[in-house]
């Protein structure tokens, strides 16, 4: 590659990854799951929330196209998180003390 190609082609590449990334949709889901947490009196980091949040956002990105849709996601992943979380400390085995 000649002088400046590789920018322009890590420019190109960005931009074509770029629309995969709904930043509005990882935003509420971030939200979303540290108040499920916080209702369950149970402690998450807040970078373990946003990791969990980049993983329903790629499974949802994957499967829905429609960004209203996608919103109306974040409200499905609660619910399954909260009964996820009521189920685990109703589960004396699966907590650590």
């Amino acid at each position: 590659m000649r002088p400046g190609e590789e920018a322009i082609a890590a420019t190109a590449y960005a931009k074509s990854i770029a629309p995969m990334v709904d930043a509005q949709l990882i935003g509420r889901l971030t939200e979303k799951i540290l108040l499920v947490y916080k209702e369950t009196g149970t402690a998450i980091a807040i970078h373990q929330a946003a990791e969990q949040a980049a993983k329903e956002h790629n499974r949802i990105v994957l499967a829905i196209t429609d960004p209203v849709e996608r919103l109306i996601q974040v409200g499905e992943v609660a619910e399954r998180l909260r009964q996820e979380l009521r189920a685990t400390a109703g589960n004396p085995a699966a907590n650590k003390r």
